[in-house]
């Protein structure tokens, strides 16, 4: 969370350098509530704007979806449908025959760029369940 990775390390740090310069103890105890006070609005600043990214990702699918939806084109289908297939038969020509050396890079390239294109594919039409939990957490406030 960003208020955990930079904001409270900042804050922690400005605190110990504000105690080596105030001498009477109304003005430490004046310093330390004004940090206390600024790092709470600082977590609660953080927590918001987390939870607006994560409504701003959601909608940003939910737009391409209904887009998908409204078009109700061939395109998509047939082209997820070849990636897929693609994948998984060169995925599965690589585990049942030897692959001749000279083409084992190419294969291989040829693996990985099915194999990304294939996992954006899927987290298009179904999401990502790590955005999912992270937008659980956010909401739930943790």
């Amino acid at each position: 969370m960003l208020f955990d990775a930079v904001i409270k390390p900042a804050l922690d740090a400005t605190a110990a350098i504000l105690n080596n310069f105030h001498e009477s103890p109304e003005q430490k105890q004046a310093a330390q509530q004004a940090i206390a006070d600024l790092a709470e609005k600082a977590r609660k600043d953080a927590q918001d704007y987390e939870i607006s990214m994560a409504k701003l990702s959601n909608e940003d699918r939910d737009s391409a979806r209904k887009r998908e939806m409204g078009i109700r084109g061939l395109t998509p289908a047939i082209l997820s449908i070849g990636v897929t297939s693609g994948f998984f038969g060169i995925l599965s020509y690589m585990c049942l025959y030897a692959v001749p050396p000279e083409s084992k890079d190419m294969l291989n390239i040829m693996l990985g760029s099915l194999g990304a294109a294939w996992v954006s594919i899927v987290s298009y039409y179904f999401g990502s369940s790590s955005d999912s939990s992270r937008k659980t957490e956010l909401l739930s406030g943790k």
